[in-house]
C-alpha cells in the first residue's frame, strides 16, 4: 500500500512547517527496460519508479517527506536489450505544521 509522503527537491520544508526529525540519506535505483520504446520511459514506468523510491523500505515509516531529492540517470545498451537506470537520493524527515 502506498504511503502519503511528500518529495521536495529543496533542502528546506516550506513555511509554516518545521522538521522534527532527520534520518540518513537513502538511495533507490530503478531499472526500466527501454529496448522497444527509446530512451524516454513510459509515463507509468517513471511514476512507478518514483513511487517505489518514496515507499522504499529504506525510508522509515515515521517519515512523511523526503527532502533534497536528486535524480540521476544512465543507460546501458546490451546486444539485444537496452536499460535505463534512474537513481533517486534524498533525506527522509518528519515535519509538522508550526
Amino acid at each position: 500500500m502506498a504511503r502519503n509522503i511528500d518529495a521536495f527537491t529543496t533542502n528546506q520544508i516550506p513555511m509554516p512547517h518545521i522538521i522534527e526529525k532527520f534520518w540518513r540519506i537513502v538511495q533507490y535505483t530503478a531499472t526500466v527496460e527501454i529496448s522497444n520504446q527509446g530512451i524516454i520511459p513510459k509515463r507509468y514506468e517513471e511514476q512507478e519508479s518514483i513511487d517505489n523510491f518514496l515507499n522504499s523500505i529504506f525510508i522509515p515509516e515515521e517519515a512523511n517527506a523526503v527532502i533534497g531529492v536528486k535524480i540521476s540517470t544512465s543507460a546501458q545498451d546490451f546486444t539485444n536489450r537496452k536499460f535505463l537506470y534512474i537513481t533517486y537520493i534524498g533525506t527522509p524527515v518528519k515535519y509538522t505544521l508550526i
